[in-house]
């Protein structure tokens, strides 16, 4: 027990937090960084999604980058120092002082390589971690890991929100864009140590050059493509990710240019998110043990549904404080339902090759829900009213989720009889 805790969750727990910390000082930042460095706000908001769509379409690849590192480990932290320089990358564009012309397509860029990286990362993780994490102690492991790092994330969110918004620095702070992503990029060289610290897996190297997910190809070849089986769970994840995006990127637009909401209160909304993340994580160890993982599934989509819905009723910041609990509890109930019942129902010869279509589905559905948020907010001068026929229209389309939740259930439970 203790071994297994000083050598594998122990060095992960300090990967993912490290992770986060570059998560906090920099991902997050992307936009407000674009945005100071004089670029306009439509290419501001793209960042939110182009880079993830093509970084979605270049990981179906990664099955070649392992084959030819030969091995999961090697190719993860490689993956993840690379991700550091992209961070080092962003962080000199930011003052470098290229006109807008130029600096627009070089940050778009670097954005992409970002997010390429943290795909090849994240999804070979998945597949890694789960041959070094005993079947029985997953559950306890995600849930811990994944509280201690919203804690981590959240703590860094904050701490470079108050630098940059709470002194006037408007005319210095690229400066300190430049700093925090630079820091990001070192924390994540951090990170990448122990992920190297880490047992190899199951697969050894050597193994891993003749293995069968590793030697048909790319993911889009057609021996690749998911089963039948599993189509169900690719659809309903297509479906909660495309009705979700159609209101989800227009709330803090909303929150900010319409209700001119401050940035004390936006922290404070930002806070009541994942601190409920935190508690919920801890909660969702109870419900899988009793009920299953399908039970997250269930809870996430309740509070998904009618969330746009919820925020039409108040301005009060106290009811958005409300909101952001309730959304706080549905996310992490969704994701973790997501990761738990994945582990569980794809093995490993299927796992990367799945998580790298699902990832590819789940980005397909937020581009086209942005699309059609887009186009339903209008061209015109937005208002209030802008907003709430848009987050109107959502909730009813967020039915969805629930009229489809059969397509999760009983296609995980085809997967795992299968």
């Amino acid at each position: 027990m203790r071994r297994l805790y000083f050598k594998i969750q122990l060095p992960s727990y300090l990967d993912g937090a490290f992770y986060c910390l570059m998560v906090g000082l920099g991902e997050i930042y992307f936009v407000s960084a674009a945005l100071d460095a004089g670029l306009n706000e439509k290419f501001a908001a793209s960042l939110a999604v182009t880079p993830i769509l093509i970084a979605s379409i270049l990981q179906m690849f990664t099955p070649l980058v392992v084959k030819i590192l030969g091995g999961l480990k090697r190719a993860i932290v490689g993956a993840a120092l690379l991700q550091a320089c992209t961070m080092f990358y962003l962080g000199v564009l930011i003052v470098s002082g290229f006109p807008p012309s130029l600096l627009k397509g070089l940050y778009l860029l670097g954005c992409v390589l970002y997010y390429v990286f943290d795909r090849f990362a994240g999804t070979l993780w998945n597949a890694w971690i789960a041959q070094i994490i005993p079947l029985k102690k997953r559950t306890d492991f995600f849930t811990k890991r994944t509280a201690s790092h919203f804690v981590v994330e959240l703590l860094a969110l904050v701490g470079a929100g108050k630098i940059l918004y709470g002194q006037n620095i408007e005319e210095t702070s690229q400066r300190y864009f430049f700093a925090m992503f630079i820091a990001a990029g070192l924390f994540r060289f951090i990170s990448s140590y122990y992920l190297w610290l880490q047992p190899e897996g199951k697969q050894k190297r050597e193994s891993l050059k003749n293995h069968p997910v590793f030697k048909r190809g790319t993911s889009f070849s057609r021996q690749n493509h998911p089963q039948k089986k599993f189509w169900p769970m690719l659809v309903f994840l297509f479906l909660v990710n495309f009705t979700t995006f159609i209101s989800a990127p227009f709330f803090n637009p909303f929150l900010l240019s319409q209700l001119k909401m401050h940035y004390e209160d936006f922290t404070l909304l930002t806070i009541a998110l994942f601190v409920s993340r935190i508690v919920t994580s801890y909660l969702c160890g109870f419900f899988v043990k009793k009920w299953r993982e399908n039970s997250l599934m269930i809870i996430a989509a309740l509070l998904l549904t009618p969330m746009p819905y919820l925020w039409t009723l108040s301005e009060h910041l106290y009811w958005f404080v409300l909101c952001q609990i309730v959304a706080g509890a549905a996310l992490m109930c969704y994701e973790l339902g997501v990761m738990l019942g994945l582990m569980d129902r794809v093995n490993h010869l299927q796992r990367v090759h799945f998580l790298n279509w699902s990832n590819f589905i789940n980005a397909l559905g937020m581009v086209l829900g942005l699309v059609l948020g887009s186009y339903l907010l209008g061209t015109g001068e937005l208002t209030k009213d802008s907003y709430y026929s848009v987050f109107i229209i959502a909730a009813w389309l967020r039915f969805l989720i629930i009229l489809v939740l059969p397509l999760w259930t009983r296609g995980s439970k085809i997967a795992r009889s299968a």
